[in-house]
């Protein structure tokens, strides 16, 4: 990751880099997400009385989960690839907290192994997307879990169009029957959410700079318009804006003046917004500066439009915000993230994979070079050296092995060069003859400055490529 602040620049003029939050994805009507359901998130938002359908899904219910429902937020939010279902509790509440975490990774060990008997049981076995989840190759279909501070949450990966509008309908359904009881993230969404996006925004890049400034919200509306010089001339020009209305949130774009593009707000998890556009045509013009910089296709049918990393200038009065109420110097947290998912391979065999340092570059998207013991499963005391690029940063660890229970648990302690020190943890369990497993990465920034940027967003990049590589984990020792 670039440095994040310049320290050779006085306070006044740092330069803070942030990753825009923002993604606009473009879609074929082929591919559009909720069909004749879209709009199953208005039904959910509590308007009109409770039906005696969503009564009887309730009672279920509470037979299947343990926690209470007045007590837990349930949220389902479609993703470009699948959705990310949640359950929070409300308040304080250590009990439902655990008894959501226990329910949450139990069953996503059963929909891994293509056993949905207790969501058909709450909603019947014709409940839309649930019988092409259900017959899902291993290969189309990935549900992994992840703890939370307040509850947990499960992700859901289609790897074909059938599949992800399968999850998809399958969400609408949930939203449907569950009534009061869910949501989506989107219907929280609030404009003032996004006020660190107002400012002047640059990026410098091989002679081509984009310049943008955003407004700060204002009632239902942020303004923003961009730039792109290449040389001594404007290749490019665009104006946005980022709209609340009765019919929903709009990222509306208008390249060189153009006609405005609209793409509708799909989901919104407290970090970032999807956006998507369900137009048959590829408007690649959409794509040219701003916010709308990267376009990247990931198949024929679809276009991802990403934000850039850029670089911000800040006022003083923002920076003297990064220092505790009484000035001393903040603390760094440790922090701690949990990925899970069930592998159809022997526990022994799956031990041995994972703790062997080689094969670490199959499977973990971060992992760039080795040095030292690799080729072999790591004895307590062994260490190893990893070159990696973790949240777009590159820096090298030194792991040593703290704890060995063949094939239960394996702990490495590693020390970043740079500075920083975190602790990974594999737990496995056989499951007939497949296997639980269970990676744990505690980890503390070396200063308070890069702990609130971990909070900011550092955190969540490292969870997605968490999150990867587990997947990836999966599917390697699934295909040998």
């Amino acid at each position: 990751m670039t440095p994040l602040l310049r320290a050779t620049e006085p306070m006044h003029n740092q330069t803070l880099f942030l990753m825009l939050a923002i993604a606009a994805v473009l879609l074929p009507s082929s591919a559009a997400f909720g069909g004749p359901d879209g709009d199953a998130a208005a039904q959910a938002a509590g308007k009109g009385d409770e039906t005696s359908r969503q009564q009887e899904v309730r009672a279920k219910g509470a037979q299947v989960m343990p926690f209470e429902l007045d007590k837990t937020v349930h949220s389902f939010d479609k993703t470009d690839d699948g959705g990310i279902q949640r359950v929070r509790a409300r308040g304080n509440a250590p009990d439902q907290v655990a008894m959501i975490r226990s329910h949450l990774q139990e069953i996503a060990q059963s929909f891994s192994s293509r056993d949905f008997e207790k969501p058909a049981h709450i909603h019947g076995t014709d409940m839309p997307g649930l019988a092409e989840m259900k017959a899902a190759a291993t290969a189309d279909l990935d549900v992994t879990y992840r703890a939370l501070d307040d509850g947990a949450e499960i992700r859901y990966f289609g790897h074909t169009s059938e599949i992800v509008r399968a999850i998809h309908s399958w969400f609408d359904a949930q939203l449907r029957d569950h009534g009061r009881d869910a949501t989506t993230s989107q219907a929280q969404f609030k404009l003032d959410a996004l006020s660190w996006l107002a400012g002047s925004w640059i990026n410098d890049d091989s002679g081509r700079r984009i310049e943008e400034v955003w407004t700060a919200p204002a009632a239902d509306l942020m303004l923003g318009m961009s730039r792109t010089l290449s040389g001594d001339r404007t290749a490019s020009f665009e104006f946005m804006r980022i709209s609340v209305r009765a019919d929903g949130v709009f990222y509306i774009a208008q390249p060189r003046g153009k006609p405005p593009v609209e793409f509708p707000l799909q989901s919104w998890d407290g970090a970032q917004a999807i956006f998507i556009n369900r137009a048959t045509e590829t408007i690649s013009s959409a794509s040219s500066t701003g916010t709308t910089a990267t376009v990247r296709s990931l198949r024929a049918s679809r276009v991802r439009i990403r934000a850039p990393s850029l670089r911000r200038t800040i006022p003083t009065i923002a920076c003297m915000q990064l220092t505790s109420i009484d000035g001393a110097p903040r603390r760094a947290e440790m922090t701690t993230i949990v990925t899970t998912a069930n592998i159809g391979r022997p526990v022994a065999e799956v031990f041995d994979y994972v703790t062997t340092p080689a094969h670490w570059l199959v499977w973990h998207p971060s992992s760039l070079g080795l040095h030292g013991a690799t080729d072999h499963s790591l004895q307590v005391g062994e260490e190893v050296t990893e070159e990696f690029r973790v949240a777009g940063r590159k820096g090298s660890a030194t792991w040593k092995v703290a704890a060995r229970e063949a094939p239960v648990r394996w702990a490495i302690r590693g020390i970043v060069a740079a500075g920083g020190n975190g602790t990974i943890t594999y737990t496995l369990a056989p499951v007939g003859e497949t296997t639980s497993f269970r990676r744990e990465f505690v980890y503390a920034m070396p200063n308070w400055f890069a702990d609130l940027l971990d909070r900011l967003f550092i955190r969540r990049r490292i969870e997605a490529e968490s999150t990867e590589a587990v997947r990836r984990l999966k599917h390697a020792l699934e295909a040998r």
